[in-house]
């Protein structure tokens, strides 16, 4: 993925959803829900509609920032350190994060980082409440939990908590795609977003099954 991502280039591949631009079938899909079936469309109004146009906006600046941290994850230094790779894992789902704990939709739900992480902590392997500190996962929780000397205490850890955390950021998509009122839209993102967990979901893949790295 070249590091060129723009609004403008999230804008053409919403448009081109349909051609498989992100979801390409050498990879399977990550778990994000399919659409409701049989279920009639609710009327939407003016204001729903002014609201589908704002968070679409949002929606794109947020991917933009999303698939940055993405490309980082396959630079050659991460791709060596798997340290490193697991901090810009974090700032991937704190970033998410500040996203959808701000959509109505959340805040009718009571849905934050917290709150999902105590009500769903046996779905969890090694990501827990002791990983946050003022509601966002904080680094230097990971680094006295699971760090010493720069490297990972147990070889298993990063592909635990990288799986964890992938959870995390798939169940935030899913709020900020049912936050759209246009099925329309919801689609299109549903698709969007499918592929940025495809792309993110591969680099996780190579540093998981790569040789152990040595740490710095």
């Amino acid at each position: 993925m070249e590091e060129t991502s723009s609004v403008a280039r999230v804008a053409d591949a919403i448009r081109e959803h349909q051609s498989g631009v992100y979801a390409r079938s050498d990879t399977p899909l990550p778990f994000l829900a399919p659409a409701l079936r049989g279920a009639p469309p609710e009327p939407r109004t003016p204001e729903d509609t002014e609201y589908d146009i704002a968070l679409e906006y949002d929606s794109m600046q947020l991917l933009s920032q999303l698939e940055q941290f993405t490309i980082r994850l396959t630079d050659s230094m991460l791709q060596a350190s798997q340290v490193l790779a697991l901090e810009y894992l974090v700032q991937v789902v704190n970033c998410l994060a500040d996203f959808t704990e701000k959509l109505p939709l959340a805040r009718a739900r009571r849905f934050t980082l917290v709150a999902l992480l105590t009500r769903d902590r046996r779905h969890y392997v090694q990501l827990g409440i002791d990983h946050v500190r003022n509601g966002r996962l904080e680094m230097l929780a990971f680094e006295e939990l699971h760090i010493q000397h720069g490297m990972l205490r147990h070889p298993h850890t990063f592909q635990q908590l990288s799986w964890d955390l992938v959870r995390v950021i798939n169940i935030c998509l899913n709020i900020c795609v049912r936050a759209f009122h246009a099925p329309g839209l919801q689609q299109q993102w549903r698709t969007v977003y499918s592929g940025f967990l495809t792309n993110l979901v591969r680099a996780l893949h190579k540093l998981r099954t790569s040789p152990t790295p040595k740490e710095v």
